[in-house]
Order: C-alpha cells, then structure tokens, then sequence
C-alpha cells in the first residue's frame, strides 16, 4: 500500500478543509464564492470518477454538492446558520468518499 500523498488528494483535502472553517469562522462574501467553486469543481470530479468506477451512490451524493454549491446558478439557504448542517455533510462527504475510491 503507497501511503504517499498524491496530487489528487488536493482534490478531497481542499474542499473539506474549506467547508469545515466555513463552518467556524465568519468571511467576507468573496470567501464564500471562491468556496462554491473549489467545492463544486472537486465535487465534479469525483462525481465523474464514482460513476466510471460505478460507485453509484457516491456519485450521486456529490451531484447533489455539484448542485448545491455551483457557482453559475447559486442555491441561496438563507442566513450562515443554514449552510452549517450543508458544509459538514458536504465535508463528510469528502472525507469518506476518498476513502470508498
């Protein structure tokens, strides 16, 4: 087993990283739009991979984050509380979809 960090581990460390300090700390609305695009350009490409792999519910679980945190038509929650339960699951998602590849 090569325990060694690769490339494509940025794709699931980053957006993860990201969704959770969403979660504890409070930026201006810039953040927030780069974080829609790094999250849904990662979450694409897993998508993509789950179902060549036909990791079916995988894939659809970052579809569902593809639609949610797309950057050209954006969903709005509402106030910062209501991204919270969004940011976690979409991290944990992240972080357990790696592991399923």
């Amino acid at each position: 087993m090569d325990n060694r960090f690769k490339a494509e581990d940025v794709l699931w460390i980053l957006p993860a990283i990201l969704l959770l300090i969403a979660v504890f700390l409070k930026f201006p609305y810039g953040f927030y739009e780069l974080l829609r695009v790094v999250v849904s350009i990662c979450a694409l490409y897993f998508t993509i991979k789950a179902f060549k792999n036909e990791a079916y519910a995988w894939g659809v679980f970052f579809v569902i984050i593809v639609v949610l945190f797309n950057p050209i038509f954006p969903i709005k929650l509402g106030s910062r509380p209501m991204w919270i339960p969004v940011d976690l699951a979409a991290a944990a998602v992240f972080l357990l979809g790696n592991k399923k590849k």
